[in-house]
């Protein structure tokens, strides 16, 4: 699904686009998988089992379209393509290079990606013991 989604970024939406796209296929896939962890649809095996394999299948569109196009899109942010030197409010001069702010900007974008990971898995235990069906639904209302 990343191929894909780079290629409809590029050829057709652009990055940006894209990843709205993404973002509300990603939302259906979660209502779907909501839907599928209800108790009236998992009383009916077949049925709870095609809609989580459908939600499934369309949050891994989502995912594809969304992960294919968010690194590149963060790296073009960065427009300096040449180092600098800035003179600080202290009178310090620094040497600005572009690839060591890349280097920073994916450094935070990871931290936060993994501190929200983290996050959902702790709080998705506690749903899941404390109020059942509804651990999915956290994350669709998110």
């Amino acid at each position: 699904m990343p191929l894909v989604g780079g290629y409809v970024a590029d050829a057709h939406l652009g990055r940006y686009k894209t990843i709205h796209v993404a973002i509300v296929i990603g939302i259906v896939a979660h209502i779907i998988l909501v839907a599928a962890s209800a108790p009236d649809v998992i009383i009916h095996k077949t049925s709870a089992t095609a809609a989580f394999i459908i939600g499934l299948l369309t949050l891994c569109v989502g995912t594809g379209f969304f992960k294919a196009n968010i690194s590149p899109l963060l790296a073009e942010q960065n427009t300096d393509l040449r180092m600098r030197v800035e003179t600080l409010a202290t009178g310090e001069r620094v040497i600005v290079d572009p690839a060591v702010t890349n280097s920073r900007i994916f450094l935070w974008f990871y931290f936060c990606v993994n501190i929200g990971s983290l996050t959902g898995q702790i709080s998705m235990v506690y749903v899941e013991k404390f109020v059942g069906f509804c651990g999915f639904e956290r994350y669709t209302v998110q």
